[in-house]
C-alpha cells in the first residue's frame, strides 16, 4: 500500500492534530501511529526520516505505508495519516499528479498572521529550538526581508508556507478540486462537531455521534513556565519506551509547568505580514475558504 485513504496534509499549527484525534473516534477511520508519519516528507525537510519510499518504485519489498496500521485491517475501514508538511512536498504532488486512484485530500487553513505568531511561541516555548530569534519582531523582520535560518523548516519556512493560494492550486491540480476538502481552524475552534460531520460526509461514512464536550483541543501552543524543566523533560523522555502511561505523564508534567499564552496583537507586525499574504485572500474565498474571521487591520 503506497497511500492511504485519505490524508490530513496541513497546515501546521492549524488545529490537524486535534482533527486527527476527533477523526479517529469514528470506528470507519482509522488513524496511523503515530499521527505524523513523515513517511512522504521531501528529504530537505528537517523532519525528513529516510525511507525506501514505495510509491516511487514498483518494488513491492520496500516498505509501505502498512507498517504504521500494524495489526489493522483494512477492509472497510478507511485508513487516513496527518503529516502537516506533507502541505508543501513538491515530490508527493509530482507522485500524485501520476496516479489515476488519488487518496483525498483535507487541508485544514488558519488566519495566516496568526499562524505564523503561533508558530513563533510554539518554537521558543513547547518546542524551544536553537537559534530562536528572541522577539517576535525580530522574526517577522527576518522571514520578510531576510529568511530565517535554524534549521528548523516549518519555523524557517512560515511566511512561505502561509502563501495558501499558492499550496492549495498544486493540490487541486494534483488530485482534482473534488478531492480536496478545505476547512479553517477558526471553523474548528467554532464549530468542530460540524467540520467533523461534514467530512464523514464528504467521505461517505455514517456519522459517529459526539458531543460537544468531546471535542478537546491537542497540541495546543503553550508558554512554557521553565525551560529548565521543560529540556530535562524532553530529554529524559527519549530514553522511556513509548507507552499510554508515559503520555499521560508526560502530559501531566507538561501542564504544571506551562500555561495558556497572554494573546498580544502587535499591530504593527500583523500589517506588515498582511501586506503580503492578503494577496491571495480573493481566490481562496472563491475556493470556498471563510475568511472572514482572519485578522485585518483597523
Amino acid at each position: 500500500m503506497d497511500f492511504p485513504d485519505f490524508m490530513i496534509v496541513g497546515a501546521p499549527k492549524s488545529g490537524t492534530s486535534s482533527l486527527f484525534q476527533w477523526l479517529s473516534r469514528n470506528p470507519l477511520l482509522v488513524g496511523s501511529d503515530p499521527k505524523e508519519t513523515y513517511f512522504y516528507l521531501d528529504e530537505g525537510f528537517s523532519d525528513y526520516k529516510k525511507f525506501d519510499l514505495s510509491y516511487f518504485s514498483s518494488d513491492e519489498s520496500k516498505p509501505s505505508l502498512l507498517k504504521f496500521f500494524r495489526g489493522v485491517p483494512s477492509v472497510d475501514k478507511f485508513l487516513f495519516e496527518a503529516t502537516a508538511q506533507n502541505l508543501y512536498c513538491e515530490r508527493l504532488i509530482e507522485a500524485l499528479s501520476d496516479r489515476s486512484d488519488v487518496p483525498k485530500i483535507i487541508i485544514c487553513l488558519r488566519d495566516p498572521v496568526f499562524r505564523i505568531q503561533s508558530t513563533y511561541e510554539y518554537f521558543t516555548n513547547n518546542n524551544s529550538i536553537e537559534g530562536a530569534h528572541s522577539d517576535f519582531s525580530g522574526y517577522v523582520n527576518d522571514i520578510l526581508l531576510n529568511g530565517s535560518n535554524t534549521g528548523k523548516t516549518i519555523y524557517d519556512n512560515a511566511l512561505d508556507w502561509s502563501l495558501y493560494e499558492k499550496w492549495v492550486k498544486k493540490w487541486d491540480e494534483a488530485v482534482g478540486e473534488g478531492n480536496v476538502f478545505l476547512c479553517t481552524f477558526e471553523e474548528l475552534v467554532s464549530s468542530p462537531g460540524t467540520v467533523v460531520s461534514d467530512i464523514e460526509d464528504w467521505l461517505g461514512v455514517p456519522h459517529q455521534p459526539s458531543s460537544t464536550s468531546e471535542f478537546v483541543a491537542h497540541n495546543v501552543t503553550k508558554h512554557v513556565k521553565s525551560q529548565f524543566f521543560h529540556r530535562v523533560m524532553k530529554g529524559v523522555g527519549k530514553f522511556v519506551p513509548k507507552s499510554k502511561l508515559k503520555s499521560w505523564v508526560s502530559s501531566v508534567l507538561f501542564s504544571m509547568n506551562s500555561k495558556s499564552p497572554q494573546r498580544v496583537i502587535p499591530s504593527a507586525e500583523f500589517a506588515s505580514l498582511y501586506e503580503v499574504l492578503s494577496v491571495g485572500y480573493p481566490w481562496l474565498k472563491r475556493r470556498g475558504v471563510n475568511v472572514s474571521k482572519w485578522w485585518t487591520p483597523e
